[in-house]
């Protein structure tokens, strides 16, 4: 049976979740941070006799499940995704194949590399990276919009930078980069937070300036950031050369996770 998530039934989501945190991040930290419902939130359980098979959140046009046991009901999903209409599916590997029969006809997908970083293995300099802040969300937003992998949610420039402000406001990420000619040329942010985890996101650096160094510069800065205040950094990939980073930091892989693109009628 699908429901709301209910107030009385917080923190039994949230154990469920913690048990699993870097698989759950998403859901995880956008209810610590955000609540259960807000106006571009909403978060629903599959449930039977109290036993909950299945936790879904919608966050603005994207969706993301995590399955607790193999009792959840596809067509539950169906009919919730038929309601809500969300632009991107996403989920770790098993729990996305589990569903894969009754996504498959109206989605196409990406695995990506899911990994996180315990300890940095190598120091790196990094002079010219400073923390972002609110201030720089405009410029932010139009160097990623830029950025072709990071188009595939439907917002614009202004709608982004709107985002990225309000977040840094009120202090639900961090961000580091880099400027030149007026520009932000790199730069890797947390897209989420729970209180032992932070999600990094949002890579990048602009194509004339790279080869430079930069963008590992500000990832090892931003993971650095999140080891010293006791969250374990994650991040997926799937560019081989973003990867030779990463792991070059210090970051090892433990799961796939699926990005998924809604391309046809839900039904």
């Amino acid at each position: 049976m699908l429901q709301k998530v209910q107030p009385s039934q917080r923190e039994t989501v949230l154990k469920i979740l913690r048990a699993d945190p870097a698989r759950s991040m998403f859901i995880l930290g956008d209810i610590e941070q955000n609540g259960l419902h807000t106006d571009y939130q909403t978060t629903w359980i599959d449930i039977d006799d109290e036993v909950i098979h299945a936790i879904y959140l919608k966050y603005h046009g994207n969706f993301v499940f995590y399955l607790v046991d193999q009792q959840a009901d596809p067509q539950i999903l169906i009919q919730l995704l038929q309601e809500i209409k969300p632009e991107n599916i996403n989920a770790v590997k098993e729990h996305f194949g589990l569903m894969l029969p009754v996504l498959k006809a109206f989605v196409s997908y990406r695995e990506t590399y899911l990994c996180d970083c315990p300890k940095l293995n190598a120091t790196v300099e990094a002079g010219e990276v400073r923390k972002a802040t609110a201030d720089d969300a405009e410029k932010i937003a139009a160097s990623l919009v830029k950025i072709t992998e990071f188009n595939a949610e439907k917002i614009d420039e202004e709608e982004r930078a709107k985002r990225s402000r309000q977040r840094y406001e009120e202090g639900k990420i961090r961000g580091y980069l880099i400027e030149k000619d007026h520009q932000v040329v790199a730069y890797a942010q947390t897209s989420v937070e729970t209180s032992s985890s932070a999600m990094v996101t949002s890579v990048f650096c602009l194509p004339e300036y790279r080869g430079q160094g930069y963008a590992k510069q500000v990832v090892w800065k931003l993971t650095d950031d999140c080891l010293r205040h006791g969250l374990l950094p994650c991040l997926f990939y799937d560019n081989p050369s973003a990867g030779r980073i990463y792991h070059g930091l210090g970051y090892t892989t433990f799961d796939t996770w699926v990005m998924a693109k809604v391309t046809g009628d839900i039904r």
